[in-house]
């Protein structure tokens, strides 16, 4: 359900984590980033229909009291990368 919620708000589809793949922690992160304008409405509607309990409500509580420091941070993350991740996957991973 959170997977087509997502796509619903931001038009594309969730990233996903795997331990295999290091880099999809980046991706995932640079996704919030890239969406980070829909974040809001993303987590108000999971909690709407009732996806994630606690979970969510505690998201959407974290969302809204640290917004700001949350989109510093990503920004900071991305502007960190300077091509990394993209550049060792172009190596051979």
């Amino acid at each position: 359900m959170p997977r087509l919620i997502w796509q619903r708000v931001t038009g594309s589809s969730m990233k996903s984590f795997s331990k295999t793949r290091w880099w999809s922690r980046w991706e995932i992160m640079k996704d919030l980033a890239v969406n980070f304008g829909t974040l809001g409405n993303f987590l108000e509607q999971l909690d709407s229909e009732g996806v994630g309990g606690t979970t969510t409500q505690s998201m959407l509580s974290i969302y809204r009291a640290k917004k700001e420091t949350l989109r510093l941070e990503l920004a900071l993350a991305m502007d960190m990368d300077g091509g990394f991740v993209q550049n060792h996957l172009s190596v051979g991973g």
